[in-house]
């Protein structure tokens, strides 16, 4: 048997080009030379994926003049505002975006909505998680509307929706700008009062009618990944149907999470859907099941996978963060803390357009 040995092997690239939206990887793979008696020749052994310094595809692109935004219709319960093809919808006593319509084909079953709860993993419950978050698990639902502002300029209007959300007494904002037939969408929220316990995640879920099953997106795969452990998945362009992007374990938890995501999209046989683009990296999940189907409460019951019955509709989740998985033990160990959602404010924006 050879020692260890270590080489250096210098690598000639050209000079990427810097400019925004566009960014380079370099991917390096070893692989055995020879074949060992319990290794092939040809087998993969390591594989890192290295960022160029030069990367900035989320800096800001210059604007470009856009078709201007009319307010078609403004009473008490609802305001509905058209650029071009897109006309949003919006509902004053629930302060949503209940209906983006594109032409005359609605895009979405339900728009985004504070979404705070994920499935609980094993980790989760022998850590508590389950136990001491769950005040989070239904705050995005128990939410009351306090203002809802509408602001308008020459090419844009911008809608800003003020909620409490009444489990934890704090504030939180969703503002949405319509412009250039995209809808620009910027969250955030404050803790309204001490001793609240860590989040689960933070971010959004939308509603999609089946049809969407076409699932891209350009981030961390293909394989499911999570804030802390993710480093095997090289980020790339990856695509595939909704319904293969679950992972069923043993025990129906968490799972099919993807991060780093710079944009995806959802599209019908036609290529018809929504692309959505993040002003940061997102966390993505898509699935046929929300948290709620896999989460069956405390404490842990053994369930089977068997036992969960996909539904029609497409759940997007469109997060900023979600809570690491954690696993230095399954009984008790936290996530490291760069992985945990800690801080008492959270903000983060995405951009939603049609593709046709």
């Amino acid at each position: 048997q050879s020692p260890l040995t270590k080489k250096d092997i210098a690598v000639q690239l050209s000079a990427p080009v810097k400019e925004a939206g566009v960014e380079y990887f370099l991917n390096i793979y070893a692989y055995t030379k020879e074949a060992t008696e319990m290794i092939p020749a040809g087998y993969e052994v390591a594989r890192e994926q290295f960022a160029f310094p030069a990367n900035d595809y989320f800096t800001e692109t210059t604007a470009v003049a856009s078709a201007p935004v009319e307010i078609i219709r403004d009473d008490n319960n609802q305001i509905a505002l058209k650029t071009g093809k897109l006309t949003a919808f919006f509902d004053k006593r629930r302060g949503v975006l209940e209906k983006l319509q594109y032409g005359d084909k609605n895009v979405w079953v339900s728009g985004p909505q504070p979404d705070f709860w994920r499935a609980p993993t094993d980790n989760d419950f022998g850590n508590r998680m389950p136990e001491l978050s769950n005040i989070w698990k239904f705050a995005g639902q128990n939410k009351t509307v306090g203002k809802f502002a509408v602001e308008k300029s020459e090419n844009s209007v911008i809608l800003t929706v003020d909620y409490t959300l009444n489990d934890i007494s704090s504030p939180y904002t969703i503002k949405y700008t319509v412009v250039g037939e995209t809808v620009k969408v910027h969250v955030s929220w404050t803790a309204g009062r001490d001793g609240l316990p860590e989040l689960p995640r933070f971010g959004t879920q939308l509603r999609l009618s089946s049809e969407y099953e076409s699932f891209t997106y350009y981030g961390r795969g293909p394989w499911e990944n999570y804030s802390d452990r993710n480093t095997a998945s090289f980020v790339s362009i990856y695509g595939g149907a909704v319904g293969k992007q679950a992972f069923d374990y043993i025990r129906p938890q968490e799972n099919g999470n993807k991060t780093d995501v710079r944009w995806l999209s959802l599209t019908d046989k036609n290529g018809f859907g929504i692309r959505i683009s993040g002003a940061q990296p997102l966390s993505v999940k898509v699935a046929h099941n929300t948290a709620n189907d896999l989460d069956f409460g405390v404490p842990k019951k053994n369930t089977h996978p068997s036992e969960i019955v996909p539904q029609k509709e497409i759940y997007l989740n469109v997060d900023l963060l979600q809570r690491g998985l954690g696993g230095d033990d399954s009984w008790g160990r936290l996530p490291h803390e760069p992985y945990r959602l800690l801080k008492k404010s959270y903000e983060y924006e995405y951009e939603i357009r049609i593709l046709e």
